[in-house]
This record gives structure tokens, sequence and C-alpha cells, in this order.
């Protein structure tokens, strides 16, 4: 594996490691991923590669496209529409996606203004 990142075998694609601007998972899948993660500690940047956390780049979570994530619940969310500067539910499938999730369409406007 590349450095910064160890090899396991039967790993959850969900909680198998972290991703930069992403939040931490509310749930994990219980599918089996074999392959290289990043180690503890580390994070999961979009061009490949771990980094320490104050290492990932700072990413505006308001600009994030939505992502409703692998998983397959229905949890209704909120995100921030850039394209219409609008705050929009959608169903998020409860794990995966990205900071830009909100519980309530309030929590959206605060943080999106």
């Amino acid at each position: 594996c590349p450095k910064n990142e160890t090899f396991k075998e039967c790993e959850s694609s969900s909680c198998g490691e972290r991703r930069c601007g992403e939040p931490k998972p509310d749930a994990c899948t219980k599918d089996c991923v074999t392959g290289c993660f990043c180690k503890s500690g580390y994070f999961r940047v979009e061009k490949g590669g771990c980094v320490r956390k104050k290492d990932c780049p700072k990413i505006d979570r308001c600009y994030l496209k939505r992502r409703t994530g692998p998983c397959k619940a229905s949890l209704p969310k909120y995100y921030y529409d850039y394209d219409t500067l609008q705050c929009r539910q959608f169903i998020y499938g409860g794990c995966g996606g990205n900071a830009n999730r909100f519980d309530t369409i309030e929590e959206c406007r605060k943080a999106c203004k």
C-alpha cells in the first residue's frame, strides 16, 4: 500500500476510512471490501492519498454537490443547492455522502446564508 495506508481484509466501505470534508458516518455498511485504507488518524483526499486532518483542503460545505451515499436507507435531509442558492430536501442513504447534509432546513439556511 502507498504511504499512510494499510491493507485490510473485509472492511466496511463506509467506515473503513474517513474522507476529507465528509462527516463521520451515521452507520457502517455490512459490505466487505478488501484493499488499502488510510491508517488511523489519516483522511482520504479526493485526488487519492491519505493526509492528517490538519492537511485536508479547506472546502466550503455549501459548494459541495449533493451526495446521497451508497447505502439504501431513506432518510430525509437537506442540502444547499449552489446553482439555485436555496436549501432543498433530498433522500440520504445513511452512509457516505459529504458535509453538505443537514438534518433541518433551518440548519442548512444558517450554515449557507
